[in-house]
């Protein structure tokens, strides 16, 4: 049995590798499909949760509520984020909800918080008779967009 373990060294300097972008001015759901550093396929989806059609139209400021979704073959994982859009910009207010679904792993601990007003993360320790790992999953604010990452 080989145990993988991730330092908190390692952590600190996580690659965040750019999965998906979303507009919050078109505030279309985005869906993509990618190929992760352990070389498994996975599709990432930010979505718009029910807001007012106004809002859906609108372009200009409000608070608006996300939801972020990674899945590959054995797991599902998702959480929401508030983000208030102010003019061209958007600031996290909060995230929450963090959901999962998994087939072969089992999840040992996970959390989902805001890192700051530009980004928010789930974090997910998984472990199999194989191995354990960590699973890292994120939004980041760039201008009007929402940036989906993965480890």
């Amino acid at each position: 049995m080989t145990v993988e373990e991730v330092s908190a060294a390692e952590n600190n300097t996580l690659e965040e590798n750019e999965v998906v972008s979303f507009d919050m001015d078109q505030n279309m759901t985005q869906t993509e499909t990618y190929i992760d550093s352990n070389g498994e396929v996975e599709t990432a989806i930010i979505e718009s949760v029910i807001t007012p059609s106004l809002l859906r139209t609108a372009i200009g400021s409000g608070t608006r509520e996300y939801k972020i979704t990674y899945q590959d073959k054995v797991t599902k994982t998702w959480f929401y984020i508030k983000c208030k859009k102010v003019g061209s910009t958007g600031e996290i207010q909060f995230a929450y909800g963090l959901k999962y679904k998994t087939v072969i792993n089992k999840v040992d601990s996970y959390s989902c918080k805001r890192i700051s007003s530009k980004k928010a993360q789930a974090e997910i320790r998984f472990s199999n008779i194989f191995m354990s790992f960590n699973g890292y999953y994120g939004v980041k604010v760039s201008g009007s967009k929402l940036i989906g990452y993965s480890d």
